[in-house]
C-alpha cells in the first residue's frame, strides 16, 4: 500500500447524496485498488451516515475528510467553503504526501489550483460541464455580473493551469480546442458512466401494456410538457401505453401538466436510488426533453446511459451534448429537432418502425457497454492518473 501514489480527490458533490454514491463512490472504490485515494468532499447531511460511509470507504482503504457545505449567502458560502476546502486540502498534502488533484467540478477545481499555485501540486480539472455558462442560461447569474466575469477568467486559468482536462462529451471538447486552443491530448472525455451490474436488461418478456418510463426531474433544464405532448401522440398508435413517472418532489406540477392535456393513463410515484434500476428494466421506451443551450453541449444525461444499459431505446431532442450522435448513429432511439408538437408527432413513424427491430434491446446494452460503461470510464481515469504520476 506505501508504494502506492497518493492522489487527493476533490467533490463538492457530498459522498452522502445519490450523486456522489453513483458518480464519486463509484469511481474512488476501483480506483483505490491502484492509487492510494484521499476524499475531500462537502456534506449537506452531515452526521446522517457519516459512520456507515466512513467504514464503507475504510473497506477501500479509501480517506475521507468530510466538510459541511455551507449553502446561504451563496457566495458568501461558496468563498467560506473553498478557504476551509484549500486549509484541508494544504493539511493532506502536508501529512500525506499526495501526487495529483482530482477536482470534480468547478469549486471543487479553484481550491485545486490555488494548492496548485501555493505548492505546485497538478491537478485534474474534471470540469462535469461549462458550469458558469449553466449558471447565467438557468437564471441564476446576469452575464454582465461580476461572478461570472471572474467565473470565466478563472475557468480559463484552470484550462490552462491543469494537467489534463476531463470532459462528458465529444462535443465538449471540440469546443475547448477551437476556443482556448488547447491541444486534444490535453482533453481526456470520459462521459457520465453507468453501474452495467446494476443497470441491466430484464431476463424475461416484459409485461404488457407498453410502458413508457420518464425519470427525474421536471423543471429547469428538463422540459415536461414535450413528455404529454408525445405521449399523447404516441397513443394514437398504442392505446393501451402507459405513461409511469418516477419523480421526487414535484408531483403537484406533474399533475398539473397531465391534467391539461387529458392524460389519465400514468402513474406517479417516487423511486429510491437504489430501486431505479429495477423500475426501468421494465420499460419499453424511455422518454426525456432537455433545453438545448450553450452548456448543454457539455452534457451527458445520467439516465441515458441508465436507460441504454437496461436495453430500452430514447426518445428525446437534439443539441445536448454528444446524444444525437449516439442514438441516431447506433438506432438505438429517435431524436426530434425542436420541442414543438408538431415535430414530435412527425418522428413517431420512425419510432414505431424503430421498436419493431428485435435485435434493439440488445444493440441498447451493446452501446452501454461501449460507452457508458463504469469500468472503461474508471480504467480511463487509470490511464490520465497513469500519465500524470505514473502507476
Amino acid at each position: 500500500m506505501n508504494s502506492q501514489k497518493t492522489i487527493l480527490y476533490i467533490s463538492y458533490d457530498g459522498l452522502q447524496e445519490p450523486l456522489g454514491q453513483s458518480q464519486v463512490y463509484s469511481y474512488i472504490k476501483e480506483l483505490s485498488k491502484s492509487y492510494r485515494i484521499i476524499l475531500l468532499s462537502f456534506e449537506k447531511q452531515q452526521d446522517s451516515n457519516y459512520d456507515h460511509w466512513k467504514t464503507i470507504l475504510s473497506q477501500h482503504h479509501i480517506l475521507w475528510h468530510p466538510l459541511p457545505y455551507h449553502k446561504t449567502p451563496s457566495l458568501l458560502a461558496t468563498a467560506y467553503d473553498v478557504f476551509q476546502g484549500l486549509r484541508m486540502a494544504r493539511s493532506i498534502k502536508k501529512k500525506h504526501k499526495t501526487s495529483l488533484t482530482h477536482a470534480r467540478s468547478y469549486v471543487a477545481t479553484f481550491i485545486a489550483w490555488l494548492l496548485f499555485k501555493q505548492k505546485k501540486q497538478p491537478f485534474i480539472f474534471d470540469m462535469r460541464g461549462f458550469w458558469a455558462d449553466e449558471k447565467v442560461e438557468g437564471g441564476s447569474w446576469k452575464p454582465s455580473s461580476i461572478i461570472y466575469k471572474i467565473t470565466k477568467w478563472l475557468e480559463r486559468k484552470f484550462i490552462s493551469d491543469s494537467s489534463k482536462i476531463i470532459s462528458l462529451t465529444k462535443t465538449a471538447k471540440r469546443e475547448i480546442q477551437k476556443k482556448f486552443s488547447i491541444p486534444p491530448e490535453k482533453i481526456s472525455v470520459i462521459p457520465t458512466c453507468t453501474d452495467l451490474k446494476k443497470f441491466k436488461p430484464l431476463n424475461k418478456k416484459k409485461p404488457s401494456p407498453f410502458l413508457i418510463g420518464y425519470v427525474g426531474a421536471t423543471q429547469l433544464w428538463y422540459r415536461f410538457e414535450p413528455v404529454a405532448w408525445f405521449f399523447k401522440a404516441f397513443q394514437k398508435h398504442h392505446p393501451d401505453a402507459l405513461l409511469k413517472i418516477f419523480n421526487k418532489g414535484e408531483h403537484e406540477y406533474i399533475q398539473k401538466v397531465l391534467k391539461k392535456y387529458q392524460i389519465t393513463h400514468f402513474s406517479l410515484q417516487y423511486s429510491s436510488h437504489s430501486k431505479i434500476a429495477q423500475n426501468i428494466q421494465n420499460l419499453h421506451l424511455g422518454v426525456f426533453f432537455i433545453y438545448p443551450s450553450y452548456s448543454k453541449k457539455a452534457s451527458t444525461p445520467t439516465k441515458l446511459g441508465e436507460f441504454l444499459a437496461c436495453g430500452v431505446p430514447c426518445f428525446t431532442n437534439s443539441g445536448v451534448g454528444d446524444v444525437d450522435e449516439i442514438l441516431q448513429d447506433n438506432k438505438v432511439g429517435c431524436v426530434v429537432k425542436n420541442m414543438e408538437p408538431s415535430e414530435i408527432e412527425k418522428k413517431i413513424p420512425d419510432l414505431l418502425n424503430l421498436l419493431k427491430d428485435p435485435e434493439l434491446p440488445q444493440r441498447c446494452r451493446k452501446v452501454a457497454e461501449e460507452i457508458f460503461s463504469l469500468e472503461k470510464g474508471v480504467q480511463k481515469y487509470k490511464q490520465v492518473y497513469r500519465s500524470l504520476v505514473g502507476q
